[in-house]
């Protein structure tokens, strides 16, 4: 099964619910920045703060998520009887709004996420807190990209002037 808009606004409203800030990022942020779904996707991918890593996995359990695959907190993989999925990447703010991936030593080296990364779009008519799309860019790059994520690659380029490197659109015909 594919994590539909409402699937995706119902875990956000969950996690909200519980005191969870979560961010959007990877396929569902980039529709987001997009305002419109132009794919489906398997997953959702969010960013929460460490600290609230507990809460959201308790929440979503009421919900029917089950704990599938994890790294410690850093990363945490939820999924329920329907095949949704849930990825949480764990973050540690500083008192600015930066975030650092929860492994990473903040004294060794610049945020990976920026506070003026965390922006917001839309997920079907409503507003909801998202990645920006130059880290939704810069992060992609670190990846094997698939051609539907290339594709929504060259959309953010389109709409927002990031840049995407070449071989997306020959791999597309985008």
């Amino acid at each position: 099964m594919t994590m539909e808009a409402q699937d995706v606004l119902d875990v956000l409203s969950v996690l909200e619910e519980a005191g969870v800030k979560p961010t959007l990022e990877g396929g569902w942020g980039i529709e987001a920045l997009l305002g419109a779904q132009h794919r489906d996707h398997g997953d959702v991918d969010l960013v929460i703060d460490l600290r609230d890593v507990r809460p959201a996995v308790e929440a979503l359990a009421e919900v029917g998520f089950d704990i599938v695959e994890h790294e410690g907190v850093q990363s945490v993989r939820l999924g329920d009887q329907y095949d949704r999925v849930i990825d949480l990447r764990s973050v540690a703010h500083d008192m600015s709004g930066n975030a650092w991936v929860s492994t990473r030593d903040p004294d060794d080296g610049p945020p990976d996420f920026p506070a003026e990364s965390f922006t917001y779009g839309w997920v079907a008519g409503r507003q909801v807190p998202c990645i920006s799309p130059e880290l939704q860019a810069e992060m992609a790059r670190e990846f094997d990209v698939s051609e539907d994520s290339a594709a929504d690659l060259l959309r953010l380029g389109e709409r927002f002037a990031t840049p995407v490197p070449a071989e997306y659109r020959q791999r597309t015909g985008y």
